[in-house]
C-alpha cells in the first residue's frame, strides 16, 4: 500500500505511537473521526450519528490492516487466536498489539527510572527535555505529568545559571523547556564572547608567526673527511 505501507508496528516498541501517526494519515485520506454530537440531540440524530461512528471505525480498521504488511499481518492473525483481525473491532486489534510490544511494567520502578535521569555532560537542555518525556510515558502520571517533569527538569539541569532562572517554573514543561534553552543559547553565546578563537586573538595583537631560522651546523654535524696518514 503506498503512502503508510513502510510503517508498520511490527516489532516495534512504540506502537502508540504509530497508531497515532496512522491516525494523521488517514485524515490526509478524508477518513475523519465524526464531530461529537450535542447534548440535546435527539434520537434520529444519535442514530444517524451512530452509523457514521461505525463507518468511521470501519475504514480506519479496512485501511490499518490492509497498510501493516503481510509479516505483520499474520503477526496479528496469531493473536486473534482461531479468530481472524476481520473478525475483531478497531480498539480491540489496537488493545492487542498495545499488550503486547508494550506490556504492563511497573509503576514504582519506571517511576524510579524517571527521578534518577540527570542531565548528561554535553546534552542539551531541549534533548533532555525528550529524554525525560520518554520515561514519563510509562510512569502514569496522570493528571501529575506537567508537575512531575518541571520539578525534574529543574532539579536535575546541570547548569546552576540556568537553573537559578527557571526555578521558579512556568505555566507548562513547553515553556519552561523553551526559556531554559533561551538562557542556554544566551549563555553559550556570551561564552563564546569572552573566549574567543586563539587564530583571532594573535591576528588582532599582531603576532607573526615564527620563521625557522637556518643556523650553521655544529662540529659535531660536519661530514667527517677522511685523514690521510702523515708521510704518505
Amino acid at each position: 500500500m503506498k503512502g503508510f505501507g513502510s510503517h508498520t508496528p511490527y516489532g516495534s516498541e512504540y506502537i502508540e505511537a504509530y497508531l497515532r501517526l496512522f491516525t494523521s494519515f488517514l485524515f490526509t485520506k478524508r477518513v475523519i473521526r465524526p464531530s461529537p454530537l450535542a447534548t440535546d440531540s435527539s434520537a434520529q440524530e444519535q442514530a444517524a450519528h451512530a452509523v457514521l461512528v461505525t463507518t468511521y471505525n470501519d475504514s480506519r480498521k479496512s485501511w490499518i490492516l490492509a497498510s501493516m504488511g503481510p509479516d505483520c499481518y499474520a503477526f496479528l492473525d496469531n493473536l486473534c487466536g482461531a479468530q481472524t483481525p476481520e473478525n475483531f473491532t478497531l480498539p480491540d486489534l489496537e488493545n492487542m498489539l498495545k499488550t503486547h510490544f508494550r506490556p504492563t511494567s511497573n509503576k514504582r520502578t519506571e517511576r524510579d527510572k524517571f527521578h534518577y535521569r540527570r542531565q548528561l555532560p554535553f546534552e542539551s537542555v531541549a534533548e533532555f527535555a525528550v529524554a525525560l518525556g520518554q520515561f514519563a510515558k510509562t510512569c502514569d502520571f496522570g493528571d501529575y505529568l506537567d508537575e512531575a517533569l518541571q520539578t525534574q527538569f529543574i532539579n536535575n539541569v546541570r547548569s546552576p545559571r540556568i537553573k537559578e532562572k527557571i526555578e521558579e517554573g512556568t505555566d507548562n514543561f513547553h515553556a519552561l523547556v523553551e526559556k531554559a534553552a533561551r538562557h542556554e543559547f544566551q549563555h553559550t553565546q556570551q561564552t563564546q564572547a569572552d573566549h574567543p578563537a586563539v587564530n583571532f586573538i594573535d591576528k588582532k595583537q599582531g603576532k607573526k608567526p615564527e620563521r625557522h631560522q637556518k643556523h650553521a651546523p655544529t662540529k659535531q654535524e660536519r661530514p667527517q673527511e677522511d685523514k690521510k696518514p702523515r708521510g704518505a
